[in-house]
């Protein structure tokens, strides 16, 4: 495999790891700022830029979920399809990711707005506690 064809296979499966199908929950978080402040561009691009940062979160989150559960993914018929079980996607490639994700996107939401950077680290909180221990129990 060539430098450039790896490289965009390591590319594809963190996207992949991120669902992007799900980010249309993610949307609900967004709403806010839309509705209210609909006729202000700079407050529309603000809100893509938390549409966007929340994405990001998440997508990692989903990550971190997925390497803890790869050996458990490998054994469910669909699951198993997923890059990080899969092994299409190697755990370091996959652990930097989700930390580059996790911190710039909290990094660029305290940059955006201090309220909105606390609201953003208590979804990764809140997501990753329920994923290693309330889950588990």
């Amino acid at each position: 495999m060539d430098f450039w064809t790896s490289r965009a296979s390591v590319l594809a499966g963190i996207v992949v790891s991120m669902r992007p199908r799900q980010w249309i929950k993610t949307s609900s978080c967004s709403r806010p700022h839309l509705r209210q402040e609909a006729d202000v561009l700079p407050s529309l691009e603000r809100a893509a830029a938390a549409f966007g940062l929340f994405c990001c979160a998440s997508g990692a989150v989903y990550i971190v979920n997925d390497l803890f559960d790869a050996d458990r993914d490998r054994k469910h018929p669909l699951k198993a399809r997923r890059p990080i079980a899969s092994k299409a996607l190697g755990t370091l490639p996959a652990v930097t990711a989700a930390i580059l994700l996790i911190t710039g996107a909290l990094m660029a939401a305290f940059a955006l707005s201090p309220p909105f950077g606390a609201v953003l680290l208590a979804y990764v909180v809140v997501n990753l506690v329920y994923s290693f221990w309330l889950r588990r129990s």
